[in-house]
């Protein structure tokens, strides 16, 4: 499987500092998580959403190839929640708990799969 991003080219992919430093959807801040989609276009999509001007030319892609032994299992269910505190706690107790290196979320955007990596997680160096 690979995985998506769309990020500033002055910022690393495979760190998650952002995330840590601004919090986001599926994490408060101060947990460190990397956001990825299923596609490309899901990515730019996810960028385009939060900005008011066009896209910056500061963006460049990114993938990461994410082994088929790590994936979550099938009957795993996506939960489509709304309220951020929420999906913040959900992301943020699935970095404490060390389940797994990828997380499966819905994006708000298209509802299709955006994916959290762990970089902090002992199966993360496979990535």
């Amino acid at each position: 499987m690979r995985a998506y991003r769309l990020n500033r080219s002055l910022y690393s992919s495979y760190d998650g500092e952002g995330a840590r430093r601004a919090g986001g959807r599926w994490n408060l801040k101060g947990t460190r998580v990397i956001y990825r989609s299923e596609n490309r276009w899901l990515c730019v999509l996810e960028v385009l959403a939060h900005l008011t001007d066009i896209l910056p030319d500061r963006y460049v892609p990114g993938q990461a190839d994410i082994p088929g032994e790590l994936r979550l299992p099938s009957s795993w269910k996506t939960l489509l929640v709304a309220e951020q505190t929420l999906t913040r706690q959900i992301g943020d107790d699935w970095v404490a708990r060390q389940s797994s290196a990828i997380l499966f979320v819905p994006s708000v955007v298209l509802g299709e799969k955006n994916i959290l990596l762990h970089p902090e997680h002992p199966d993360f160096r496979q990535i």
